[in-house]
C-alpha cells in the first residue's frame, strides 16, 4: 500500500534494477540493456512480444544454454497451457521466487488477516487448496524440473511462503494419498470435528469440489471417526460422540454439508470475476455464513492485481511485482506496437496485459484482458475479463466466451432452469452449431429443455452481432441443449485428476474449442452419446 502512494517511481525503480542486473544476458546485449537510463529507453529498444515471438529465448535457456534471459539459471520451468498448440514453458528463478513472488503471497494472505484474524488462531483454523506440497513433475533435458505453479515440494526460504501448516499431515501426503479423491477425504478426516474456519482456493470451484467429497463421502468419514480410522487404517482416538451426531443428521437429511460440520466457516477465498463469477451464487448456497472474497490475480506468469481491501471481486495492480503496461482490447501483442503506462488507462475500457517480470519476461504479451473498474490514487483496480483469443467461429461469428456465458445465464433466467454447471460445445454439422450442456439442479421436462434449446439461440443472438445473420443464412444450426445428471461435471473433473491433470491449476471452460467433452459427460451421466439427458 506504501508502495501505491507513489507507483510509477516504484515501476522505474523496478526496470532499472533488473535491466541492470541482467544486462549482460544474451537477451540484454541484444537489446543494449547497458545504455538503459529510463523506461522510455527501456520501451524504445524492447519490443511487446507475444510467446511465439519469445519463444527462441526461452528454448535456449530451457536447452540448458547459460546466462540468456537472467543472469540466474532458472531453478524450473513452469507449464501452463497456451490457447493453440503445445503448452508454454515460463521461466523460474529463486530471485524471482524470494523477492517478488513470495513476498506477494504474504501480502495477500495479510489482507484476509486483517478481516479474520481468526485465521491462524490454531493449526486447524485454516484449509489451504490452493496449491499442493508435493513432487508432481516432469524433467527437462538437463535435468530441471517442468511443472504447474501450483505444485511446490520444498520451500525456497523465510521469504518465499512457507505457511504455518506447511508441514501439518493434512497438507503432506504419502503413497496411500496418491490421488485426488483421497488427498481431499485426507483433508476431511483431518478438519471433521476442528474449528475450520478459512478455506482459500485459487478457483472457485475447488470449494464447491470439497463440498461435494463431503457429501460423497459422508458414510465413510462417519465410520471412520466412529472407530479411529481413516478408510480403515488406524488414525486416532475413536469420536463416538461426533460419530453419532454426524450420522443424525445424514439420516435426517440424507446429505452432510460444510455448514453442518464447520458452523463457523466465516470466510472463503477464490477467484470471482469474469466467468468465475458464476460460481459465487453456489458458494454462497453451499457456505451460507461465509464472507467470500477474491484470490489474487496471479497467473503462471506472474502475479498482476493484489487483494488490499473487502471489494468483492478485484485487487489493485500488483506495482512492486514487475512493471506492467497495456494494449487496447483487439491488439494482439504482435512487435511494434504502442502500449501504455497504467496512468493512460480509462475506467471502463479493457486491455491486453504486457508484463515485465523479474523472471526472464521482458514486455511479454500475457494474452489476458482486463478491464479498469476505477483508480485508487494513481493505481488502476483491474479485473481479469477472458483470455484474448479464446472464441469460436465456424462461419466469421467470433463466438466468446463472454458472450456464451452471458447468453447461457440469461437463458437459464429466462426459462426458469437453476443450473450448478454448464458449458457450450461448437459441434460440427450441416450446418453447425452450438451445443449447451447443463447440469440442472432440479428435474427438468423435455418441454422445457425444448424451450432452453430456442431461447439459447436468441440468447446468442443478442450477445453476439454475427450470430443472428449466420443463423439467418443458415450457415448455423440452432443451438442444441442436452442435460446431465447432478454431479456430472464434478465426476468428469474427478477423473480427469485421476488420469494425470493438475488437481490445483485444472479450470472449468465455459466455452470449449470443440465437442470432445460432450461424449464423456453423457457417459458419466448414464446416457448414450445419442440422447439427451432429458429423453
Amino acid at each position: 500500500m506504501s508502495a501505491c502512494e507513489h507507483p510509477a517511481e516504484v515501476q522505474q525503480s523496478f526496470i532499472l534494477r533488473w535491466i541492470q542486473k541482467n544486462a549482460l544476458t544474451a537477451f540484454g546485449r541484444e537489446h543494449g540493456f547497458s545504455a538503459i537510463r529510463s523506461i522510455a529507453d527501456y520501451r524504445r529498444a524492447v519490443p511487446v512480444r507475444n510467446y511465439e515471438q519469445y519463444s527462441a529465448w526461452t528454448e535456449r535457456s530451457a536447452a540448458g544454454e547459460s546466462n540468456v534471459l537472467t543472469e540466474e539459471a532458472p531453478n524450473l520451468w513452469l507449464r501452463t497451457s497456451a490457447t493453440t498448440g503445445a503448452p508454454k514453458k515460463i521461466p523460474h528463478t529463486a530471485y524471482w521466487r524470494e523477492n517478488h513472488r513470495g513476498p506477494a503471497i504474504y501480502a495477500q494472505w495479510a489482507n484476509y488477516l486483517q478481516y479474520h484474524s481468526y485465521l491462524a488462531a490454531h493449526p486447524h483454523a485454516t484449509l489451504d487448496l490452493s496449491w499442493e506440497r508435493d513432487v508432481a513433475h516432469d524433467w527437462l533435458g538437463h535435468g530441471v524440473p517442468y511443472q504447474a505453479i501450483t505444485h511446490r515440494s520444498a520451500s525456497l526460504g523465510p521469504k518465499d511462503w512457507t505457511p504455518p501448516w506447511y508441514d501439518a499431515p493434512w497438507f503432506t501426503f504419502g503413497e496411500d494419498t496418491a490421488t485426488y479423491a483421497s488427498r481431499m477425504y485426507l483433508r476431511l478426516r483431518h478438519f471433521v470435528g476442528r474449528d475450520l474456519r478459512v478455506l482459500v482456493a485459487v478457483n472457485p470451484s475447488t470449494p464447491l469440489a470439497f463440498a461435494n467429497h463431503l457429501e460423497r463421502c459422508a458414510p465413510q468419514l462417519v465410520a471412520d471417526i466412529r472407530d479411529g480410522t481413516m478408510l480403515g487404517k488406524p488414525f486416532g482416538s475413536p469420536d463416538r460422540e461426533l460419530a453419532r451426531k454426524l450420522d443424525q443428521l445424514l439420516s435426517r437429511k440424507g446429505e452432510l454439508r460444510p455448514a453442518d460440520v464447520w458452523p463457523n466457516l466465516n470466510l472463503v477465498v477464490g477467484w470471482k470475476s469474469a466467468s468465475a463469477s458464476l460460481y459465487v451464487d453456489q458458494l454462497h448456497e453451499v457456505f451460507p455464513h461465509a464472507e467470500v472474497l477474491p484470490f489474487s490475480t496471479t497467473g503462471t506468469e506472474g502475479v498482476v492485481t493484489m487483494p488490499v481491501d473487502r471489494h468483492p471481486t478485484a485487487g489493485l495492480l500488483a506495482v512492486t511485482q514487475g512493471y506492467f503496461e497495456f494494449l487496447p482490447e483487439g491488439e494482439h501483442g504482435e512487435a511494434g506496437q504502442e502500449a501504455l503506462g497504467m496512468d493512460e488507462l480509462s475506467v471502463g475500457k479493457d486491455y491486453l496485459l504486457v508484463m515485465t517480470q523479474a523472471n526472464g519476461l521482458y514486455r511479454y504479451a500475457v494474452g489476458d484482458v482486463y478491464r479498469v473498474l476505477e483508480f485508487v490514487g494513481k493505481v488502476p483496480r483491474l479485473e481479469f475479463v477472458s483470455r484474448d483469443g479464446v472464441f469460436s467461429s465456424f462461419t466469421g461469428e467470433k463466438l466468446t466466451e463472454v458472450q456464451v456465458t452471458e447468453a447461457a445465464k440469461n437463458a437459464l433466467q429466462n426459462v426458469g432452469i437453476r443450473a450448478t454447471r454448464f458449458t457450450c460445445c461448437p459441434t460440427w454439422g450441416a450446418p453447425p452449431y452450438y451445443t449447451l450442456v447443463v447440469e440442472p439442479k432440479d428435474a427438468i421436462s423435455e418441454q422445457t429443455r425444448a424451450r432452453l434449446d430456442r431461447e439459447f439461440d436468441v440468447q446468442l443472438g443478442l450477445a453476439n452481432d454475427e450470430y443472428g445473420s449466420k443463423r439467418a443464412s443458415n450457415r448455423l444450426g440452432e443451438a442444441v441443449s442436452k442435460l446431465v445428471a447432478p454431479s456430472t461435471f464434478q465426476k468428469y473433473w474427478d477423473e480427469r485428476v485421476a488420469n494425470g491433470s493438475s488437481a490445483v491449476q485444472l479450470k472449468h471452460r465455459w466455452l470449449q474449442k470443440d465437442d470432445a467433452i460432450v461424449a464423456p459427460l453423457l457417459r458419466l451421466s448414464g446416457f448414450a452419446d445419442t440422447r439427451s439427458a432429458a429423453g
